[in-house]
């Protein structure tokens, strides 16, 4: 969250803390987590 809002929002992610989202390519593009300080989550191998 950030000051309270979710930042992040995937019909697939059943529960609070779910990454289903990660990594995709939709809309054009590759959709990331992204860390507190800005940079790019990447799923573990």
């Amino acid at each position: 969250t950030f000051h309270g809002h979710p930042l992040y929002y995937y019909v697939g992610d059943a529960a609070a803390g779910s990454t289903t989202g990660q990594g995709l390519n939709q809309f054009g593009a590759k959709w990331y987590l992204v860390a507190p300080n800005g940079s790019r989550l990447e799923t573990n191998g």
